[in-house]
């Protein structure tokens, strides 16, 4: 009797925890979830000389602070942090992006999303929509980790 008494028990004890997680999606998978404010850091760029424009880590602190609000994030101090990292940028035939937009919580990392670009051509009306593009891609993996 005893022991048709506790494998049920051992069984709901076990299987409670696991279906009330899968209801909801993880912390880690929307860390800006209830997010209303981020605070925008400096772009870093680890290896300059991959980062053939002088001006393209401003140009592009502004294109994120830009596409938070675009999203529906206010831009201002908060505990959460949003920088980008630029690892590669260049306007020569092609043309390539490649950066990551990093999430931090209270001086944790939460979110480390990849965002590499590439344009056939380095002629000026390619190189505003690689541009634009990144714009655009930046808003969609915001709204993608709220």
């Amino acid at each position: 009797m005893r022991r048709a008494f506790l494998f049920p028990m051992a069984v709901l004890f076990l299987a409670v925890p696991l279906f009330a997680q899968t209801g909801q999606d993880s912390p880690k998978a929307h860390p800006l979830h209830e997010v209303k404010t981020v605070k925008i850091g400096d772009t870093v760029v680890p290896n300059p000389s991959k980062v053939k424009e002088p001006y393209a880590a401003d140009i592009l602190q502004g294109y994120l602070r830009a596409a938070f609000e675009r999203a529906g994030v206010e831009v201002g101090d908060s505990l959460v942090k949003a920088h980008l990292v630029l690892n590669e940028y260049t306007t020569a035939d092609p043309g390539t992006l490649d950066a990551r937009l990093v999430v931090t919580e209270s001086g944790k990392d939460v979110a480390d999303v990849p965002i590499m670009l590439h344009d056939e051509t380095a002629k000026p009306k390619e190189q505003m929509q690689l541009a634009s593009r990144f714009r655009d891609r930046l808003v969609e993996e915001i709204n993608k980790l709220k």
